[in-house]
């Protein structure tokens, strides 16, 4: 179960399980170009690319 909402930063997508603990992932699947691209992207607010996404989504 994770803990929390996945954090994105330079293309790696981090996931914190209650049990395990921190996960480190790189993400290979569709789309996988544009998570590469991302610098920043955290799911509990706005910051980082969000805002650029929110744009983008036409």
């Amino acid at each position: 179960m994770t803990w929390s909402y996945p954090i994105i930063h330079n293309g790696l997508v981090y996931v914190v399980d209650v049990r395990n603990g921190l996960y480190i992932l790189a993400y290979t699947g569709p789309h996988a170009r544009e998570v590469a691209r991302l610098r920043f992207l955290e799911g509990n607010s706005t910051l980082g690319d969000a805002a650029r996404l929110d744009r983008c989504a036409c």
